[in-house]
């Protein structure tokens, strides 16, 4: 049997917030849809209940700490982080990502502490889905306008897209530009900040990383949002360089045990699909013979009805 360690996490809110919660609104189907999120690089949300204004949420423990005291750490011990071990932690998160995007759901406050490490100092899982927001899949919509955008703003202002910051619309390519701020601050050990050029942002990165990561850096933070990679396209650049290292085959080897695990589920739900058309015509092709049929007979006795008519006049 598989063992998740859980904790509990409470949050003092407003009475009317918890009135709100119990009254089923809008904001629990949202709860609830993220627990329905189930990937190994997401911490998973159990449950939630409310007691005394506070709302308790029951979510899987990570027991390693997360991505902003490992960024710390280094900066107070006056050392770097590997490249290669950076590579396997945002493997992880693209993971993560492009599954949620998958599901309709964009993170929206992506940044080192919301990525935790599990003991063994390897593998993360992306937490704190509060403020992610939930795309209608039903009709279709692939990003928010402002005017939906709760005001326009939301998440940390030192990892929001420019869009955001800007107040304009945006898509799940937002996550993409705060992963490259947590990329930046991997490397750098400092975060971007809007203040500053941002021409010389990337002159910060220390000459010890490859061309290879400078460049997903800069291309997770280009200012157009289409021309930011997707989660899948960062996988594949991510792991290059690195496909000899075990750390980094593991994770390659998962991502791409859960692409063909996902591609299997879809060719059944496909093949389902296709048995239920082909059910469907089966019936309805019947029918047509029946329709087809009994229209033929009726003719025959319209025809018979109708030469008996002119036989007797």
């Amino acid at each position: 049997m598989w063992i998740v360690p859980l904790c509990v996490v409470t949050v003092r809110v407003d009475t009317q917030v918890v009135d709100n919660l119990q009254e089923n609104n809008l904001k629990v189907q949202e709860i609830r849809v993220m627990m329905h999120l189930r990937h190994r690089n997401i911490v998973e949300m159990c449950d939630f209940y409310t007691s005394n204004n506070q709302l308790c949420i029951v979510m899987g423990y990570a027991d390693g700490g997360d991505l902003r005291s490992e960024v710390i750490k280094a900066r107070n011990g006056k050392t770097t982080i590997s490249e290669e071990l950076i590579s396997v932690w945002l493997i992880q998160v693209c993971q993560a990502l492009d599954y949620a995007h998958e599901e309709q759901i964009i993170h929206r406050d992506i940044k080192p502490s919301n990525i935790f490490l599990m003991a063994d100092g390897n593998t993360v899982k992306v937490g704190d889905f509060g403020i992610s927001k939930v795309l209608d899949a039903a009709s279709g919509a692939n990003q928010v306008t402002a005017a939906e955008a709760d005001g326009g703003r939301v998440g940390t202002k030192r990892y929001m897209a420019p869009e955001i910051l800007n107040r304009k619309d945006y898509s799940n390519k937002a996550d993409i530009w705060s992963l490259g701020c947590v990329l930046f601050e991997l490397l750098t050990l400092n975060h971007p900040t809007y203040e500053q050029d941002r021409r010389i942002w990337f002159e910060w990165i220390p000459g010890i990383y490859s061309s290879n990561i400078r460049e997903v850096c800069q291309q997770c933070l280009s200012e157009n949002a289409m021309l930011r990679p997707s989660p899948k396209e960062l996988i594949v650049k991510l792991a290059g360089p690195f496909l000899s290292a075990p750390l980094v085959q593991q994770e390659f080897y998962n991502a791409m045990q859960w692409y063909d695990t996902k591609l299997a589920e879809s060719r059944s739900l496909f093949e389902h699909q296709a048995d239920l058309i082909r059910q469907v015509c089966a019936h309805t092709f019947s029918f047509c013979c029946v329709a087809q049929r009994a229209a033929r007979y009726s003719n025959r006795i319209a025809a018979m009805q109708f030469a008996a008519f002119f036989s007797t006049s």
